[in-house]
Order: structure tokens, then C-alpha cells, then sequence
């Protein structure tokens, strides 16, 4: 994902693929895999030729020269921050040791948690497994975009088991989202976690445990338990609740032990 939004990802990569197309051809090309109607996606189109992204000449749409140059220029200064900087704090705890990171939402632990699992997969590479266990796919009915971003970007650096401890309609809906993109993922109601509001993940020695706080647990417990079709989903209700001011906390730890147990649990619920 360059944007982390679907809709504009599958426009830039289409005309990466293809040079040029007119608008009417560029919409037939990505309507199969991304549902938009026609007038938000001529909406889009005007923002990002506005924006110099997109160029349009004789009547067909390519990606604007200057924002490539932009595009390469950024890439070699990241290039070069990636270089220079520090493998940071996650990589130099020792067995035993633990850290602790906050935000202001579940929204911002979100981005917090990204950043730390993408840290420790590109350092270990693609020897090792993600475990990823969510009491349900909290974050894929709140944030698809960046969700489907994100593990399409840690697939490629891991293989993903993913495990969701309840089989309520959005549970079982949403699973094939993970699936679509290559994570391996069970929804089930027998699990060794918390079935509520209870998220944790495993990458090599480390563990990454977080807690929703009571009250926000108890919203999601009903919209998930009240929910029995895409008619009755509230997507707009369900995505508020990541904006709600609280204070979350997210723990990572490195264990060898524990997380070898954990491994194990997940190995069993996926036998």
C-alpha cells in the first residue's frame, strides 16, 4: 500500500501498470476488486488531479511527473533515515525485560502497534511466524483500509496465523478479508484468551498484550452480539469508538518461555 486506502492504491498501481487510461477504462479496471460508485470515483479523480498526482492529457489519465520525482526523492531520504537510525528500544530489551507503550485511544495504539511489529518482521525476516489473536477483528470492521495495509505488508515478511475468539455474524463475515490477502485465520469460540476485549501477538521472543478498557469492551460486545446482517452494521457507530478519548496501554515483552507456550496454544487451535 503507497496511500493506505485501497481506493486510491488500486488507482496509482493500475496506471503504474498500464501508462495511461481514460477515466472510463481506469473505473473498468478496478471495479472488480475495489466497490466504488462511479460518482465518488470521479470525485476521487479530480481531488488527485488537483493535488498533481494524476495528469490529464487527451482525455487519459496518467501519474503526474512531478509527483514521481517527489515520490523518488522521499524514498532516498527514507533510504537514508533507515540507514542512520537506531534499531530503537523494542530490539534492545533483553529475556525478561518489558516495555510499555500509551495512547490516547485505540486508534493510536493502532499505529503504535503497526510500526513495533513491522521493526521486529523486517529484522528477523521471514524465518519466523506472526501469532495474531483478537477476541474479534476489532480493527478490521474499524479501520479496513489500514488494516488490509498492513498485513498485506506483513504477509510479505512473515506467514500470519491469525486467531479470533468468537463466530458472532461480523466475526465470521470478516474473515475472508484476511483470507483474500493470504493470512491464516480461524474464527472460533473455543480459545486459550479472553473472549472479550483482549488482543495479543507473538513475533519471535516477543509478546505484545493489549486490553481494551472495560467500558470500550462492553460497546463492542454489543454491537457484535446485536449484529446479525450487513443491513443491521453501523460501520460509522462501530468506527467512533476507536476515536474515543481513553487511556490504553500496550505491553510488549520479550520471553523466550511464554512465548513459546503461547506458540503452542495457537498451534493447537489451528490443528
Amino acid at each position: 500500500m503507497l496511500l493506505f486506502q485501497a481506493t486510491y492504491d488500486a488507482i496509482i498501481g493500475t496506471l503504474v501498470e498500464e501508462r495511461s487510461l481514460t477515466i472510463q477504462d481506469l473505473y473498468q479496471k478496478i471495479k472488480d476488486s475495489i466497490w466504488i460508485s462511479l460518482p465518488n470515483f470521479y470525485k476521487i479523480i479530480s481531488w488527485l488531479v488537483s493535488d498533481q498526482i494524476l495528469i490529464k492529457e487527451d482525455g487519459k489519465l496518467s501519474i503526474h511527473k512531478r509527483w514521481i520525482l517527489g515520490i523518488s526523492s522521499l524514498s532516498e531520504k527514507l533510504n537514508s533515515v533507515n540507514k542512520d537510525d537506531k534499531i530503537g528500544e523494542i530490539l534492545k530489551i533483553k529475556d525478561g525485560q518489558s516495555l510499555e507503550y500509551f495512547g490516547g485511544s485505540i486508534l493510536e495504539i493502532d499505529g503504535l502497534w503497526w510500526n513495533l511489529m513491522i521493526i521486529l518482521n523486517n529484522y528477523y525476516g521471514k524465518d519466523i511466524d506472526t501469532f495474531v489473536y483478537q477476541a474479534h477483528p476489532y480493527y478490521m470492521l474499524g479501520t479496513k483500509e489500514t488494516e488490509l495495509g498492513f498485513f498485506e505488508q506483513e504477509v510479505r515478511l512473515s506467514t500470519i496465523y491469525f486467531l479470533t475468539g468468537n463466530t458472532f455474524f461480523l466475526d465470521i463475515y470478516w474473515v475472508q478479508f484476511y483470507e483474500n490477502i493470504g493470512v491464516q485465520i480461524k474464527a472460533t469460540d473455543i480459545v486459550p484468551f479472553p473472549r472479550e476485549g483482549y488482543c495479543i501477538t507473538v513475533i519471535w521472543d516477543y509478546i505484545f498484550e493489549f486490553i481494551y478498557p472495560e467500558y470500550i469492551t462492553e460497546y463492542f460486545k454489543l454491537l457484535f452480539e446485536t449484529t446479525e446482517s450487513l443491513e443491521m452494521y453501523n460501520s460509522e457507530l462501530f468506527r467512533k469508538i476507536f476515536d474515543i478519548r481513553t487511556r490504553c496501554k500496550l505491553a510488549v515483552r520479550r520471553n523466550k518461555k511464554y512465548a513459546e507456550d503461547i506458540r503452542k496454544k495457537f498451534k493447537e487451535s489451528f490443528s
